[in-house]
Order: structure tokens, then C-alpha cells, then sequence
């Protein structure tokens, strides 16, 4: 167990803090430059449906296309709907107050940690969506090529 009075443990908890608070802040902006991805890519799958929808097109592929525009669009919205994402809650600082330094520390390390791993799973649940929409705004295009090509 390491010496809570010794000032390279501190020194140690701080650097761990650190740590974990940057890779908290690099998680939301990571998410946030897919948000502003999956923003874009709604508005590339609307348009593309509606210039599918004025031309002269194949049935079978312009539904094809038709329904993965759909699914591009419903799985980029779900990347950029609103989910509850833990952060450090001020109350829970209350309890601390009488603490030492150390304990402080400790208990932050503790609480960032659960913050990051609570997170990290909505996260890869959001990249997931964003490959899903990613996919088929592809297979859309595709199809939505064939269709028109195939309906002259």
C-alpha cells in the first residue's frame, strides 16, 4: 500500500487525474465531430432520396435505395439523439469536503473512471449507428445509380 504521506504518491494521483480528466474531454470531442458527421449525412440521405424520387428509376433498385436512404438517415439520427451521458455530479463533491487532499484525489480518480467507462459504452453504441448509416448511405448510392441508370 503506498505511503499517503509521501509527496510522490500525490504527485503520482495527480498525474492519474490529469490523465483520466483528458481523456474524458478528448471522449466528448470525439463525439462531437461524429454528431457533426451524422448531421451531415441526414442531409446528404434526404437529398439523395429526393433526387431519386424525380427520376425515371428501376422498381426494384430505387426501393432498394429508397430503404437504405431510410436506414442512413434513422441510424444518423440516433447517433445525434440525446442520451444521458454521466458526469462528475457536484453533490457527490459535498461529501469530500472534510477529506484530505488525497482522499480527494482518490476519490475523483475513482469517480472519473466509472464517468469514462459509463460513457465509453453510449459512445461505442454511437459509432456503431454511424458505421450502420455509413454503410448504407453507401449501398443507397449504389443502388440509386442503378436505378437510374436501369430506368432509361
Amino acid at each position: 500500500m503506498p505511503d499517503e504521506n509521501d509527496p510522490d504518491q500525490h504527485e503520482v494521483q495527480k498525474l492519474v487525474h490529469d490523465e483520466i480528466s483528458s481523456r474524458i474531454e478528448r471522449q466528448d470531442l470525439d463525439g462531437t465531430q461524429v454528431d457533426n458527421k451524422a448531421t451531415v449525412l441526414i442531409g446528404v440521405s434526404a437529398a439523395a432520396a429526393q433526387y431519386l424520387a424525380t427520376k425515371n428509376s428501376s422498381i426494384l433498385f430505387a426501393s432498394i435505395a429508397f430503404g437504405m436512404y431510410g436506414l442512413a438517415f434513422v441510424s444518423a439520427v440516433m447517433v445525434i439523439s440525446i442520451r444521458r451521458y454521466r458526469d462528475l455530479r457536484p453533490a457527490a463533491l459535498i461529501e469530500l469536503l472534510d477529506a484530505s487532499k488525497e482522499d480527494v484525489l482518490h476519490r475523483l480518480i475513482a469517480i472519473r473512471i466509472e464517468i469514462y467507462q459509463h460513457n465509453s459504452l453510449r459512445y461505442r453504441h454511437k459509432a456503431i449507428y454511424w458505421r450502420i448509416s455509413i454503410a448504407a448511405l453507401t449501398t443507397g448510392l449504389i443502388t440509386s445509380t442503378s436505378a437510374i441508370a436501369l430506368g432509361r
